[in-house]
């Protein structure tokens, strides 16, 4: 399998493209307060990264694990929703506490589109995320795209993303979406989002490499 290093030119990326379907899960722990607030801000935080990028095709999910109620405890992603048509919410009726890793996958499953990205609710973009990840599929008719990150794990250093445990997280990498869904989900562990992505990129005819840090981990 070929891994192609690409870096891509600012002013040579087209913002439109094939559709990017995003599944981001996520949990708010309202059994603590200031905990559900910081994770609310953080949630706010993602999906404007989202809404801030130089690409305009794409649709983001995201799933709450577990019951919630919208109009009585969360109006502020109430209105987040309803703010962009490309944005939905659901939730689960009972909580899994698997790392996200059941939803993600389950429901980027359920998403007709071209390509999914599958992340964490409390990860954040540069504008130029999906315009260039989405533009090294296209150009090199590959199946997965991964770029470099900065990781709270290692006090926001740039790690270089590479397919080996500790050097790729989920929500830094895009993969065509057949892929994904011929790929089982095996590993619900917390390192269950490595053992997916070795699968793909084993798998993969063509990946691309990206070696800037357009991914933030928290």
């Amino acid at each position: 399998m070929d891994t192609i290093e690409w870096t891509p030119d600012i002013h040579s990326v087209k913002p439109e493209g094939p559709e990017v379907g995003i599944v981001a899960s996520t949990f708010l722990n309202w059994q603590s307060s200031q905990k559900g607030l910081q994770q609310l801000e953080a949630l706010c935080c993602f999906a404007h990264s989202i809404r801030a990028q130089r690409y305009d095709n794409w649709r983001l999910l995201l799933v709450h694990d577990g019951p919630i109620d919208l109009d009585t405890d969360l109006q502020v992603i109430k209105d987040l929703v309803k703010s962009d048509s490309r944005m939905s919410f659901k939730h689960t009726p009972t909580r899994a506490n698997q790392f996200g890793h059941n939803l993600r996958h389950k429901f980027a499953c359920e998403l007709d589109v071209p390509y999914l990205l599958m992340t964490n609710s409390d990860n954040y973009y540069v504008p130029t995320f999906l315009a260039w990840m989405v533009s090294g599929l296209v150009k090199y008719s590959a199946d997965l795209v991964m770029c470099d990150m900065l990781h709270s794990h290692r006090s926001y250093k740039t790690i270089k993303t590479q397919p080996a445990r500790g050097f790729v997280d989920i929500g830094n990498w895009i993969a065509a979406s057949n892929l994904v869904k011929s790929t089982q989900w095996q590993d619900f562990s917390f390192a269950g989002d490595w053992s997916f992505f070795s699968s793909l990129y084993s798998k993969a005819r063509k990946t691309v490499h990206i070696p800037t840090a357009l991914f933030v981990h928290n």
